[in-house]
């Protein structure tokens, strides 16, 4: 593929929609990253459409003269 030594994917990519059957005996590929193994290296690929990463949503703030003056607790 372009000219580039594109390796297999890993376990970890199977039910990705970026994942492409190539017709030689490699099996699949994928389509953004020529090696895929180093992109799982720090955690989760950044193009994996299978994974879904959850926001931490931060509490609300609230300034503690302001809250005292309406009667809610921190």
């Amino acid at each position: 593929m372009n000219g580039y030594d594109v390796m297999p994917i890993i376990e970890k990519c199977v039910g990705c929609e970026r994942v492409l059957a190539v017709l030689e005996p490699h099996g699949f590929r994928c389509l953004r990253y020529a090696n895929p193994e180093t992109q799982w290296r720090r955690g989760n690929c950044p193009g994996a459409t299978h994974v879904k990463t959850m926001a931490v949503e931060a509490g609300k703030k609230l300034n503690p003269l302001k809250a005292s003056k309406r009667g809610e607790k921190q």
